[in-house]
C-alpha cells in the first residue's frame, strides 16, 4: 500500500524478537541511568512467555538461535498454551468433535497455567526441560509480575515497553492495598475488549469483557453507549501481587459457539470479579490503544516498527545511512579492493580509509544473506591503528543486515586462530 519508505524494513524480526530487543535495551539504558553494570540486570532478569502451542517449538528454537538474546536461560520460562478441539452435541449427550478446528481457550487459561503444575519448560544446555512445579512456586511469594500482549505496539520502544513513571505508579496501588492493577487508554476506533466499571453498590472496581454481556441486551446497550463516548479500554498491562494464593481458585469459563462447535473459553478479566481481589486501574491522558490485530492496523503497525528500527540502528551505533549502493566490485572512489596475502591491501588514511573498509563489511553482507549462510559471523582484530573502530563498525553493519555477529574483543587475535575458529566450529560461517 506504499507505507513503506526509503531505509524501512532494514530489520526482518518477528514481533516477539522485536519485543525481546525493547525489553532488554529498556534494562540497559535503566541500568547505565542508575550506575549499575547493565549486564547484571540483564542476568537476574526474569521472564515467562505464554505462547500458542502452534508456534512455541518455533519460538523456543528461536530463543536458542539468538542465544536468549543475552538474558539468562536459567530465568527464562516457556508456557505453551494447548489448541484444543470443539464440543458438540449427539445423541443427547455433549462429545468432543474430532473434526472440529482447534482453538486456544482464551487467555484467562493462559493466566491460570501461571500457578498449574507440569505447564512450563526451559532450555538448560540446549535441552528442553520440562518443570514439575508451577512456574509461581519457583518465585517468592510476593513476586511482582507485569504483564503484556505481544501484539502491543507501544512494547516496542524503549521508553514505552518499560514506562518508570506507570511502573512506580503501579507499585504504589500494590503498597496501598491493591492486588491487581490494570491500564486503561483512549479507544477513539471503538476497539472490541475489555472496559473497566465500578459497582455502584460495593465501589469494587473490575473489568467487564466481551464474553461477560453477549446476549445481554442492557449490558450490551451500556458498553455500546461507552463504547460511542469513547470510555477508556483495557490495555491488557496488568501487574499482579500474590497471584499465587488468587489462583488457588480457577477462573470460570464462557461457553463459546463458533463455526457449529462448542468451546470453553475463559478471561482474564474475570479475575477482578472474585471476592479476594481488590483491583485498581490507571490511564495516563492521551495515550490511545495501539494493537495490531487486523489489517487495518498496518498503518499504525508501520509507524511503530520505523520507531523502534531508529532505536535499534542507535543502539547498535549505525548512522540513519549506513552506505550508498555500490556495485558488486568497486569500492570507495572506483577503487578494486587490491588484495594481497590475507585479504584488501591499501596505504592508512589515504585508500584503505574507513569508508572503505565500510563499504567492504557490506559487501561480505551482501554475500552472506545471497548465499544462504546461516551461521554467525566471527570477528577480531590484530593491534594496528582504529582496529578496534573497524571491530565496531563491522559488528554494526553485520547486525543491521540481520546477521548474528560473535567477537573476540578482549585482546588482538592472530588471523590463523580466527580462520581455526571458523573452519572448527559449525556455528560460525565467516571471518
Amino acid at each position: 500500500k506504499g507505507l513503506l519508505q526509503e531505509g524501512d524494513a532494514q530489520f526482518h524480526y518477528g514481533m516477539g524478537p522485536r519485543q525481546i530487543m525493547a525489553f532488554r535495551m529498556a534494562l540497559e539504558k535503566i541500568a547505565r541511568n542508575q550506575n549499575v553494570d547493565p549486564q547484571k540486570i540483564i542476568s537476574q532478569q526474569r521472564m515467562i512467555i505464554n505462547t500458542n502451542g502452534a508456534i512455541h517449538d518455533d519460538m523456543i528454537k528461536d530463543f536458542i538461535t539468538n542465544d536468549f538474546y543475552g538474558f539468562n536461560p536459567k530465568n527464562i520460562f516457556f508456557i505453551k498454551q494447548p489448541i484444543l478441539k470443539g464440543y458438540t452435541i449427539k445423541d443427547g449427550k455433549v462429545v468432543l468433535a474430532e473434526n472440529s478446528p482447534a482453538m486456544p481457550y482464551g487467555h484467562g487459561y493462559n493466566l491460570m497455567q501461571l500457578g498449574a503444575s507440569q505447564q512450563a519448560q526451559q532450555v538448560i544446555n540446549k535441552e528442553v526441560v520440562n518443570v514439575t512445579e508451577s512456574v509461581l512456586n519457583l518465585f517468592p511469594q510476593d513476586v511482582i509480575i507485569t504483564s503484556h500482549r505481544v501484539n502491543d505496539l507501544t512494547k516496542f520502544l524503549v521508553d514505552e515497553v518499560i514506562d518508570i513513571e506507570k511502573f512506580a505508579l503501579r507499585l504504589s496501588l500494590l503498597d496501598k492495598g491493591y492486588n491487581v492493577v490494570g491500564e486503561l487508554v483512549e479507544n477513539p476506533n471503538k476497539q472490541k475488549g475489555g472496559n473497566a466499571v465500578k459497582s455502584a453498590t460495593t465501589g469494587k472496581n473490575f473489568l467487564l469483557e466481551t464474553l461477560n454481556f453477549k446476549g445481554d441486551p442492557q449490558l450490551t446497550a451500556m458498553v455500546e453507549a461507552a463504547a460511542e463516548k469513547s470510555a477508556p479500554y483495557n490495555a491488557f498491562r496488568l501487574t499482579y501481587e500474590g497471584l499465587k494464593n488468587i489462583l488457588s481458585k480457577t477462573l470460570p469459563y464462557n461457553l463459546r459457539f463458533k463455526e457449529g462447535y462448542f468451546y470453553l473459553e475463559s478471561v482474564t478479566g474475570d479475575i477482578m470479579q472474585r471476592p479476594d481481589v481488590n483491583a485498581a486501574f490507571f490511564k495516563k491522558e492521551g495515550t490511545s490503544i495501539h494493537d495490531f490485530k487486523e489489517e487495518k492496523n498496518v498503518e499504525d503497525a508501520v509507524k511503530f516498527l520505523r520507531e523502534q528500527d531508529k532505536e535499534i540502528r542507535s543502539a547498535l551505533g549505525i548512522v540513519e545511512k549506513i552506505l550508498p549502493k555500490v556495485g558488486p566490485h568497486t569500492v570507495g572512489k572506483g577503487r578494486l579492493v587490491q588484495f594481497g596475502t590475507s585479504g584488501d591491501r591499501g596505504q592508512f588514511d589515504v585508500d584503505f580509509t574507513r569508508e572503505h573498509k565500510m563499504r567492504i563489511f557490506q559487501g561480505i553482507a551482501n554475500y552472506h544473506l545471497k548465499s544462504g549462510i546461516k551461521g554467525a559471523m566471527l570477528i577480531g582484530y590484530d593491534p594496528r591503528q582504529d582496529n578496534r573502530q573497524a571491530v565496531e563498525d563491522a559488528a554494526a553493519i553485520f547486525a543491521a543486515n540481520g546477521i548474528k555477529v560473535k567477537i573476540i574483543i578482549a585482546e588482538p587475535t592472530p588471523v590463523p586462530v580466527l580462520a581455526y575458529f571458523a573452519s572448527s566450529n559449525k556455528d560460525i560461517e565467516g571471518v
